[in-house]
């Protein structure tokens, strides 16, 4: 049977435990408390160090060739050194001293899906100085021009000038320009010569 101090003492000990905490009872003593630092580890594989991607090389310019159509490489567009002016010892492009070469034109893709082609033309009463070059990307399946980039332009750079040739040297320039970007855009795919093929067409209403 319990007395009444033996209830008493039960009640305090109940409201002692269940009475809520003060701020000094949540204060930690690090002075007295023994903190382990915790787990740590040494791998032992060496730090991986960063690895710089490789550098490619921008491929060496086109040369003008003796003999063009002995190249077996991939289409390139080569625009050789400018000339001093001779009118008569050398005809270039548009009848400027520089000469440009279109190696390994035509061409057709790896997968047989892109036809190039290059092309220079005048117009035929002329004396070559309108003279004209591009170079044509057509797709095989619908026969359509997917690309088409100027190379030059006999009558850009300020037109025809017959006595002083002034343009020629900026339509020299903006033809190494205009090769360079043809040949990287040429760099991104895989090419194989298109051989030639012996042809004969027969039409009944032509005597020769």
């Amino acid at each position: 049977m319990r007395t009444p101090l033996t209830a008493l003492l039960a009640a305090l000990t109940v409201s002692a435990c269940t009475a809520p905490p003060q701020a000094e009872d949540l204060e930690l003593d690090d002075d007295e408390l023994d903190w382990s630092q915790g787990y740590s580890a040494v791998p032992d594989a060496k730090p991986r160090t960063a690895v710089e991607p490789p550098r490619t090389e921008p491929e060496p310019e086109p040369q003008l060739m003796r003999h063009p159509e002995r190249y077996d490489g991939p289409p390139r567009i080569a625009v050789g050194p400018y000339h001093r002016w001779a009118a008569e010892e050398f005809q270039g492009a548009a009848t400027c001293p520089f000469e440009v070469q279109a190696l390994g034109f035509p061409a057709v893709t790896v997968d047989g899906d892109v036809v190039v082609s290059a092309r220079a033309e005048a117009l035929s009463n002329s004396d070559g100085e309108d003279e004209v070059m591009h170079v044509t990307w057509r797709t095989v399946d619908t026969d359509a021009v997917a690309e088409w980039i100027q190379i030059f332009d006999g009558m850009d750079e300020g037109g025809w000038n017959a006595e002083q040739h002034a343009h020629c040297r900026g339509l020299w320039e903006g033809s190494k320009a205009k090769a360079a970007q043809i040949n990287a855009r040429l760099a991104e795919q895989s090419w194989r010569a298109l051989e030639p093929l012996d042809i004969a067409i027969h039409d009944p209403h032509t005597y020769d």
